[in-house]
């Protein structure tokens, strides 16, 4: 009975973990040949959503949409990237 004790991780059939192994091959590999990259941001998300909304990327409405606002984000950072790129 001491194994009881012991914490386990949730197992997941191997089928499963080999199918979300594959989707997420899948997505690096058209991000990669579409010449895109993945990049995780840790940011205060009341500052960001604030300063979102204030340029205009995110409606007050759909600050708590989580969505929304990485598609405001998204686009915040392609416009700052493309802009900077032709002010070079």
């Amino acid at each position: 009975m001491a194994n009881d004790l012991v914490p386990t991780a949730i197992s997941l059939p191997e089928d499963t973990r080999r199918s979300q192994s594959r989707v997420r091959v899948t997505r690096h590999r058209r991000r990669r040949d579409a010449g895109e990259f993945c990049v995780t941001l840790q940011l205060p998300a009341a500052e960001t959503e604030d300063v979102l909304i204030e340029l205009g990327f995110l409606s007050a409405e759909l600050a708590d949409d989580k969505a929304a606002v990485r598609e405001a984000l998204e686009q915040f950072v392609r416009g700052a990237i493309l802009d900077g790129a032709a002010g070079m």
